[in-house]
Order: C-alpha cells, then sequence, then structure tokens
C-alpha cells in the first residue's frame, strides 16, 4: 500500500500487505524463524477448522470492539442466540447446528457471551474519558515507512483524534495489566501509533489504553504509558523493522543458535532464593 490513512480498508486486505504490523514485530524480536512459519507457511496450510478455531479465540474482544467501535457493523458480523444450550447433549447440539445455519457465516455468540458483551460496551461507553472520542476516526488503517531502511509499517488504531489514540483492550485482571503489556508488546504498539500519525499528519498525540475487565462488575481503567516505556518500545519496534528487512533482503529466516548456549535461572528465581536464605539465617540467629 501507498503511505498514508485509509478508511475502510477491508480488514484481509490489510493483512494481505507486505508491511509489518506490531504482532510481527513481536514474532520476528522472539525469533525471525517463528515470523516466517506464522506468516508464511501456518497461514497456506490452515484448513477452515483451523481458522475457525482461532477465530473463537478472540471472539469476546473482537466482539467488544465491533460493538462499542462500529455499532452498526455488529449485527452484520454476530449472531446472537436467544436460548441457552448444552453442547454436551444431543438437543444442544441439534439446537446449535440450527444456530450456524441461521448464523450464515456470521460469529455465533451464545447466550450469557451476549449479555457480558452487551454489559460490558455499556459500561464503556457510559464512561466520561469514551464520551470525549466520540469524534474520533474508528479502525482506519494506516502505512508508513520508518527505521534504518525504511522498513514498510502498518497499524490500525482502535480510535483516535486529533490529540489522542486509544486502544481499547479486555483483560481478566487490571492489577496485572502491567504485565499484560509487556508480554504483549503493547508499548511498541504504543510507540508505532504514535509515530505513525505524527510522519503522516505532523500530529503529536497521547496514547493511552482503555481497559475493561471480562467479569462483573466489568470495572474499568484508562493508563497511559510513561515516557520510559514508549522510548522502550520505539527502540524494540525499530529493531524489529531492520531486522525484517535485513531477512527480506536475504531470504533468511534464522531460528535460535544451533550449538551450546550457556543459561541459568531467571533473575526472579535467584532473588526468591536469597530471600529464602535469609529467611534461614534470620530463624538461625534467634534460635
Amino acid at each position: 500500500m501507498i503511505n498514508g490513512i485509509y478508511d475502510n480498508l477491508d480488514i484481509n486486505e490489510y493483512h494481505a500487505d507486505n508491511s509489518i504490523s506490531s504482532t510481527g514485530i513481536n514474532l520476528i524480536l522472539d525469533c525471525p524463524k517463528r515470523y516466517y512459519y506464522e506468516y508464511h507457511v501456518k497461514r497456506t496450510e490452515l484448513d477452515e477448522k483451523e481458522l475457525k478455531k482461532q477465530a473463537e479465540k478472540y471472539k469476546l474482544g473482537r466482539a467488544v470492539h465491533t460493538l462499542v467501535l462500529e455499532p452498526k457493523k455488529f449485527d452484520n458480523t454476530f449472531y446472537c442466540m436467544t436460548e441457552s444450550v448444552n453442547l454436551s447433549t444431543k438437543i444442544g447440539k441439534e439446537i446449535y447446528a440450527q444456530a450456524e445455519i441461521a448464523a450464515n457465516g456470521r460469529d455465533i455468540l451464545r447466550t450469557g457471551e451476549w449479555e457480558d458483551i452487551k454489559d460490558m460496551a455499556n459500561v464503556i461507553s457510559a464512561h466520561p474519558i469514551w464520551n470525549e472520542l466520540k469524534d474520533g476516526k474508528v479502525e482506519q488503517s494506516i502505512f508508513w515507512e520508518g527505521g534504518t531502511f525504511d522498513t514498510p509499517l502498518r497499524s490500525r488504531p482502535d480510535i483516535f483524534n486529533d490529540k489522542l489514540i486509544i486502544d481499547l483492550k479486555t483483560t481478566d485482571s487490571i492489577k496485572a495489566f502491567s504485565n499484560s503489556i509487556y508480554q504483549y508488546g503493547y508499548h511498541r504498539q504504543a510507540a508505532m501509533q504514535i509515530d505513525a500519525l505524527k510522519q503522516l499528519d505532523g500530529k503529536k498525540r497521547f496514547f493511552a489504553f482503555f481497559v475493561v475487565e471480562k467479569k462483573p462488575p466489568y470495572l474499568t481503567a484508562c493508563f497511559t504509558l510513561d515516557e520510559g516505556s514508549l522510548a522502550q518500545g520505539r527502540l524494540e519496534y525499530l529493531d524489529g523493522a531492520a531486522l525484517y528487512t535485513e531477512c527480506v533482503r536475504y531470504k533468511e529466516w534464522p531460528g535460535y543458535e544451533e550449538k551450546f548456549q550457556l543459561i541459568s535461572l531467571p533473575n526472579w528465581a535467584k532473588m526468591k532464593e536469597l530471600d529464602n536464605q535469609a529467611g534461614g539465617l534470620k530463624c538461625l540467629a534467634q534460635m
């Protein structure tokens, strides 16, 4: 794609582009061979059943996103069942089979799932910060070049306006969300979106996470990343972009080292042992 911000670009066309997204950056930083397998081998081998299985994994989050960000598209994307079913019974399987026919290719939300999604969407929509973004641009596809080699990059922010980028996340625990930021590379995603929009329209924006828990009472929280975390995210995504360009240029996607490597216990395990030793010495001193 030519560099720019695209409205209403089909999601499949977005994913088919030869640029690399933050998800791809996460994979290639872990191991280029893993990236190549996921994007160039596995995706060509997946059958329809496996594709549905993967989509099911992220269904709740996608449904919340659609209902909050693009409510007019919800009914065309999801089919909500009106009666409970037990899929371990013959009757339950028959009812679900009828729902699949009625869904006509749409993702099925069972009773219980739909209620959770609706309640989460209501909590989000009623939040004062969310109301400030009513004029924001939703699900825009962004293509730009960055890094040492002008690597083609892409991103798709949930919603942004002239001052703010918001990424909507569902989570099991708001208190543990900082772990999710590191685990899933959200700091790299944030830096990429800030840099992309600034390069394309010259406007510097704040990046924020709007986080909602998946279970009642559907607690919410809004977070902005500190400058140190954004700086680390920027360095990491630029390293990943450079690595991607080199792999494409030389058509080599290396795995891990093929020789013996020295390995050690993680630092947290070493600290735990030191704490145990200190506790033991304290007990001895008190005897």
